[in-house]
């Protein structure tokens, strides 16, 4: 049980991993198009270029993606009930209680911060949510990322796929896993779209099958990770949320 553990934790560490490298990259190259913007709108008008850069590239993307623009929030633990909301994310999970909940207070500990909330506002990753049987092997983890934080722009969701698609299986196949299979699908939770990856692989002998998903909240992207023993075991996590 501990090798098949340590297996399902690493993919999920991997995978948070190579989703933040694959953006990165998009990133760095974002930044020419932001400067020469700016510097155009310095000549055409005399106003601080702060003003300009501020209003100029963000009025579209505001008015185009207003579902996706609502901010993240910290989710509610209820330790005593094992369950999770989000009403960032507008979903919640009621776990049995063989499932051990991490703490709010362990979660903000992992990135340096003494609370979630905290840690929305200045880290670079946030752990929202952790859940694990520990009789089965299987996992949750919810994390925010903030981007522009990270790369200094926001992407959305098809954009963000587009990117991690190939470092994802490059960083988990360095991490000694054998990927047979990842591909881009959409699940519904209770009604809700989340699109994201599926993928199957092997380390260190044993069988992983992940949900990988996300969904972008202002400046930060959500992911839903889910990792499982085996597919039924990973469909039933993900039939354990439902829509608040």
């Amino acid at each position: 049980m501990t090798k098949r553990f340590k297996a399902i934790i690493c993919v999920l560490l991997v995978l948070i991993f190579a989703l933040g490298c694959a953006s990165c990259s998009g990133g760095a190259n974002a930044k020419p198009k932001d400067t020469k913007s700016a510097e155009t709108e310095k000549e055409t008008a005399e106003i601080p270029a702060t003003g300009a850069k501020t209003e100029a590239p963000e009025t579209e993307p505001a008015t185009a993606e207003a579902p996706e623009k609502k901010e993240a929030r910290q989710g509610e633990i209820d330790l005593l009930k094992n369950t999770y909301k989000s009403e960032t994310l507008g979903i919640g999970l009621k776990l049995s209680d063989e499932w051990t909940i991490q703490s709010p207070e362990d979660l903000a500990a992992l990135v340096g911060q003494t609370s979630v909330g905290e840690s929305l506002k200045y880290a670079a990753v946030t752990y929202d949510f952790y859940a694990l049987k520990a009789s089965s092997g299987s996992s949750v983890t919810v994390i925010f990322e903030n981007m522009k934080k990270n790369y200094g722009r926001t992407y959305d969701e098809d954009e963000y796929l587009e990117l991690a698609q190939v470092s994802v299986k490059s960083a988990l196949e360095s991490q000694g896993a054998t990927v047979s299979k990842i591909e881009t699908v959409t699940r519904s939770i209770d009604g809700k779209t989340f699109k994201g990856f599926y993928i199957e692989l092997k380390m260190g002998g044993v069988d992983v099958y992940e949900y990988s998903l996300i969904k972008r909240c202002g400046d930060h992207l959500a992911n839903i990770s889910i990792g499982a023993r085996t597919v039924e075991k990973l469909d039933a996590v993900l039939a354990s949320f439902y829509a608040l």
